[in-house]
């Protein structure tokens, strides 16, 4: 497969229920470690376990890619909050940073040369007690700006500050010891976002932060420290496991940055 060079931000998509050949299904389970084979065998739901080995065969699919090495061979190390890294990094890779998620049936990937990146994906829409959740994790700014909202513009909203809020401490690696009510997002101008953490003045940050929406109910949130601060390319593909990637068109609903989207075939892997 040809392998793009990563000069911005790069995403995969891949929804796992539409892997389903008991072929590609065993590929995948070759490529995972013993500790991984273990963990996989342990979910008592054949869709967990499902989601699971798809996941990891995709983490190791796409690092391989840039590590020109056999997915099997990849070490992979957690930081003290879960944070996974890989291990003995390349120099010609020791700057990739990644960052993974997984929600209902959409995993997503997210790669960044030079810089740091977290990346949230909710594709199973809110629980009706989903104010309840605001009041008690999100500022009062948040939380006001959503109570001041109509009834069917809440849920929604709700749904991006929490995928900002998930893409930013995982950027972080802080997990859940970085409080969510410490800092916060501001959504009231259209196809805007406005972040401020405690201690710092607004528009200081070295963040940048889109959401997207690369398929009907899903949110994507991405945060990102890249080396181009000006406007960095973002590329989304759709990932299959042992096929080509096909190049998506899905431009960030909001951001607190502009970017190129990068929508070229000759990048495709």
């Amino acid at each position: 497969m040809r392998v793009p060079s990563i000069d911005g931000i790069s995403i995969w998509i891949c929804r796992h229920d539409r892997i389903s050949s008991p072929e590609d299904l065993a590929r995948c389970w070759d490529l995972l470690s013993e500790t991984e084979r273990r963990r996989g065998e342990g979910f008592r739901l054949a869709s967990d376990r499902h989601a699971y080995v798809v996941t990891r065969a995709m983490q190791r699919l796409l690092l391989s890619r840039y590590r020109a090495t056999d997915p099997r061979s990849l070490l992979f190390d957690k930081g003290a909050f879960g944070r996974p890294s890989l291990r003995n990094a390349l120099a010609e890779s020791a700057d990739l940073d990644f960052n993974l998620s997984h929600d209902g049936n959409v995993i997503a990937l997210g790669m960044v040369n030079r810089g740091t990146i977290g990346i949230d994906v909710t594709a199973s829409g809110c629980r009706p007690a989903f104010l309840g959740v605001a009041r008690r994790f999100f500022t009062r700014g948040e939380v006001a700006a959503l109570e001041a909202l109509p009834d069917d513009a809440r849920a929604d909203c709700f749904l991006q500050l929490w995928a900002l809020k998930e893409a930013y401490v995982k950027a972080l690696g802080g997990g859940l010891s970085i409080p969510f009510d410490s800092f916060g997002f501001c959504l009231e101008k259209p196809a805007s976002i406005r972040f401020h953490a405690n201690g710092n003045r607004e528009g200081t940050s070295p963040w940048s932060f889109w959401l997207l929406s690369p398929a009907a109910g899903v949110v994507m949130a991405i945060c990102a420290r890249t080396a181009d601060r000006t406007q960095p390319t973002i590329g989304v593909y759709e990932f299959r496991p042992f096929a080509e990637d096909t190049p998506m068109t899905c431009r960030p609903t909001r951001a607190s940055l502009p970017a190129t989207i990068k929508i070229d075939k000759d990048a495709a892997l």
